[in-house]
């Protein structure tokens, strides 16, 4: 059986001499970037909402407002929590009292562990409404979405788009972070704090800087793929979530065999990629994988190649492998 060149080459008319150029090949060192793609997403997602149905007494904020941690964002109605906070400190004054004659030793055990029962009962349930009625935002972030008006009651049913309850939804977009699904190949390369190089259609002239903040343990069996959560500072509220996004992890510099990309061709009807080589006046065919592209410029991968190898950069267009050839200088 032939080889599939040799099996496509035409005969050529006898005497034909190709004139080509050559350069030596050599390695150049190049930075070992991964790129990839993904969406944008809010660092935390949160949907604020009470325990429990009741009627809303005011809500504080706007789609597209941004709040701060802390901040009081609704407010429930008060009757529950008022009733709480007076049992709460009643309560409270009775296990003082309490405490004080059980000390002096004036009052059985088991009253005082009744009024010690009483107080951290009421304590819970006051902290508990409070909390459910004065609702505020647990970081840094801005309003996406509004789902009632004051005055309104809250029903705990599912009104959002992921199916949750919710009065108001709150995401947190500084940082922001992106997704990415890497080959298992390079799970020994990627670790936390690894630098990434982000891009949106929207700001083509700048590079957002990020960083590995979470490498899952795992490796999917069905795509051989690991992810990566990748945190994205957004100090000026640039990116949005939901933008698309190319990534590029740096991995730092290696050694690759980098030339012109029109000295690559492709085979026709198929994927396979080749170059020409100059070996003994005749022209070689060598098959390579295609790296990583840099402008004009495209990273070539090969067994058989090496930095004694002399590569046909041009007249090679029209050469098939063991065309007989002659060095042109330039």
């Amino acid at each position: 059986c032939k080889p599939k060149a040799e099996e496509q080459k035409p005969e050529e008319a006898a005497g034909t001499v190709h004139k080509v150029k050559v350069m030596n090949l050599e390695k150049k060192m190049v930075s070992n970037v991964l790129e990839y793609s993904a969406n944008l997403e809010a660092k935390e997602k949160i949907h604020l909402a009470p325990s429990t149905p009741g009627k809303i007494e005011k809500i504080y904020v706007e789609v597209g407002d941004f709040v701060k941690k802390g901040q009081l964002v609704v407010s429930m109605d008060r009757y529950q929590l008022d009733v709480a906070r007076l049992n709460y400190e009643q309560s409270k004054n009775d296990f003082i009292r309490y405490d004080t004659v059980y000390k002096a030793g004036a009052v059985a055990s088991s009253n005082f562990e009744k009024a010690k029962m009483a107080y951290e009962v009421s304590k819970t349930q006051y902290e508990y409404l409070l909390r459910n009625t004065d609702i505020k935002a647990p970081f840094d972030g801005v309003v996406t979405g509004k789902y009632f008006e004051d005055g309104e009651l809250y029903s705990s049913a599912p009104n959002t788009a992921d199916g949750k309850a919710a009065i108001v939804t709150l995401n947190q977009v500084n940082p922001c972070k992106a997704l990415l699904e890497i080959p298992e190949q390079y799970y020994m390369q990627v670790s936390k704090g690894l630098v990434v190089d982000l891009s949106v259609s929207v700001y083509p002239e700048e590079v957002f800087k990020g960083h590995v903040e979470t490498k899952y343990p795992v490796v999917d069996e069905k795509s051989r793929n690991f992810k990566v959560e990748v945190i994205i500072p957004n100090p000026g509220n640039k990116l949005k979530p939901g933008m698309f996004t190319k990534a590029g992890l740096k991995l730092g510099n290696i050694e690759a065999f980098v030339v012109p990309a029109t000295v690559v061709l492709k085979q026709d009807g198929s994927n396979e990629r080749y170059v020409f080589a100059y070996k003994d006046g005749k022209a070689q065919r060598i098959s390579v994988q295609l790296g990583r592209r840099f402008n004009e410029n495209i990273e070539i991968i090969s067994t058989e190649i090496d930095e004694n190898t002399q590569l046909i950069y041009s007249g090679h267009v029209n050469l098939y492998n063991n065309s007989e050839v002659e060095l042109v200088k330039e």
